[in-house]
């Protein structure tokens, strides 16, 4: 409710020429626009897909996708990965991803079966992939495989924390100590080739606090060290309709649609139907990154 209740306030205040105008269209802006946003440290817990127009909710009318700031952007690390025509490997070329399902975690939290069943979906549509679901979701076991996966999907719990996102693994043994994935075991084991990070549970992209936010921010570390795309969410997020979402957005990078556009479509899947209508289960999944400066269709998943 609150969700909806400031998209249609902001609305009209952030994007006033869309709604001087009467439609997003009539405002100048092209039906097979992107929108490309970097956000006022004080907005940057505001989910834009929910944000109202003239049209619809924004993130069901255009592809976005934001930035933490257009200057800090680093186009090289992004563009190194993309071949001399600037496209990304097709699924022709075997990327290898790691597929984590986190169902059983530590810490008291209780089983989450749609975990598992997320996992097994995306694992469905990508090529020569690790899948790692229940008790062998570890930090060993992420740690190992992490380093050449050049796709990482996780489902699970996550938790915020005074020093960041936490994302919550299986112990591997009752010594271990740290049985997550934050800021730090990021550091400690850099996803070196990945092109993208899907943090499919609770929360991973809301932030305490918008001006001083912890070096543990998960979304901000992956994005500091070279990852180009991070699809992460604002608020907690339905298990059920996550895997839903999840599917849809897996077939829509398999047809070649770009990340940001596959999110785009997947939001729209999910408010045409009547158990999701309500922007809460899908106005929380956003991506991060430079993709929207790029064509359409440059990564892929395979079917």
């Amino acid at each position: 409710e609150t969700a909806t209740k400031l998209s249609s306030s902001l609305g009209v205040t952030l994007l006033p020429s869309l709604w001087t105008t009467g439609s997003m269209h009539n405002s100048g802006i092209p039906s097979d626009a992107s929108l490309l946003l970097e956000a006022d440290p004080m907005l940057q817990n505001l989910s834009w897909p929910v944000i109202s127009t003239p049209d619809g909710p924004l993130g069901l009318e255009y592809p976005l996708a934001e930035l933490r700031s257009i200057l800090a952007d680093d186009a090289n690390s992004v563009d190194a990965k993309q071949d001399k025509a600037g496209h990304w490997p097709t699924s022709s070329d075997k990327e290898r991803a790691l597929v984590v399902g986190a169902s059983v975690v530590s810490g008291g939290e209780p089983p989450l079966p749609e975990a598992i069943t997320e996992a097994r979906s995306v694992n469905h549509f990508l090529p020569s992939s690790e899948l790692l679901i229940g008790n062998e979701a570890t930090a060993a076991n992420i740690a190992q495989g992490l380093g050449s996966a050049e796709i990482f999907h996780f489902a699970g719990h996550a938790i915020q924390t005074k020093d960041g996102t936490e994302l919550l693994l299986a112990s591997a043994s009752p010594a271990d100590k740290t049985p997550w994935v934050d800021g730090a075991f990021l550091r400690q084991h850099p996803p070196r080739v990945c092109r993208m990070a899907v943090l499919s549970a609770c929360a991973t992209g809301a932030r305490r606090d918008s001006w001083n936010h912890p070096l543990q921010d998960i979304v901000e570390t992956l994005g500091t060290l070279g990852v180009p795309q991070v699809v992460a969410t604002r608020w907690q997020i339905d298990s059920e309709a996550s895997v839903l979402f999840m599917n849809h957005f897996y077939d829509n990078l398999a047809k070649g649609k770009s990340v940001s556009l596959a999110l785009t479509s997947a939001r729209r899947v999910l408010s045409s139907q009547s158990p999701y209508r309500n922007p809460y289960y899908w106005g929380a999944y956003y991506s991060t990154g430079r993709e929207m400066n790029r064509s359409i269709g440059e990564l892929r998943a395979s079917r």
